[in-house]
């Protein structure tokens, strides 16, 4: 009886160890977008009808270092109310972005300029990562695939 139940006991702290991955660390990458100074990890921002700055909008790479380079292509959506070279211009030109190695961050600015809009159109720009070269998770892991986007609304101040 009791080689019996040690048997048993055996098996059974063999069969849990042999289920713990103590070495592996959880990981599953995914590509984000957030305003550069956003702790709040918010899909939305606005910038003033007045203002004459340059922000920056971050494309995010959540994972473990890198062996390849990574290539994230986007999109860069302006809505009728805005007009480039009027409202704003894109420092930041071209709709991809290559994460190298060790690189976690990239930046992605747009230089607003003063000049009223229009309330009733879509004052609008909405920046959305649309593929990535490795096939990681696109937004923030889950159904909603949150920070996928970031719209930045011009509002009149």
């Amino acid at each position: 009886m009791i080689n019996r139940i040690a048997i048993i006991l055996a098996a059974a702290a063999a069969l849990l160890l042999s289920s713990c991955k103590k070495n592996e660390p959880y990981d599953h990458p995914f590509i984000y977008v957030i305003q550069a100074d956003d702790a709040a990890y918010a899909a939305t921002s606005t910038v003033s009808s007045q203002a004459t700055v340059v922000r920056t909008y971050n494309i995010c790479l959540s994972s473990k270092e890198l062996d390849e380079n990574l290539i994230v292509d986007y999109s860069f959506t302006v809505g009728d109310g805005l007009k480039a070279g009027v409202d704003f211009e894109r420092v930041t030109t071209g709709n991809q972005v290559v994460f190298a190695p060790g690189v976690y961050t990239m930046p992605v600015r747009i230089r607003w300029l003063p000049n009223e809009v229009d309330a009733s159109k879509d004052n609008t720009v909405t920046i959305r990562i649309e593929n990535t070269s490795l096939g990681f998770t696109i937004g923030f892991p889950g159904p909603d695939q949150l920070s996928r986007q970031h719209t930045i609304r011009k509002i009149n101040m």
